[in-house]
């Protein structure tokens, strides 16, 4: 009687265990078997799209700076030091 008393909450654990993982693997198999969402190649896509186009906005504001508000900041101050 003592044995069994003993070795029955074990085969609780082991059984809780056993089915705990059952339930995990039909969760995963979902998981993995699910075709929504993005995929990896759309995600790099987008990734540099969004880069080129940083790259280009960043490209412009220096074009604008240097060919506009740069001439006539420095001729403005040119113009109240002289």
């Amino acid at each position: 009687m003592k044995i069994k008393k003993t070795i029955q909450p074990a085969f609780q654990k082991i059984h809780s265990l056993i089915m705990k993982t059952k339930a995990h693997t039909i969760t995963t198999r979902e998981v993995l078997s699910n075709s929504q969402g993005a995929s990896a190649l759309e995600i790099a896509l987008a990734s540099i799209i969004a880069v080129v186009l940083g790259i280009l906005i960043l490209n412009a504001f220096t074009g604008i700076f240097n060919t506009t508000i740069i001439p006539k900041v420095t001729s403005s101050i040119t113009g109240m030091f002289s």
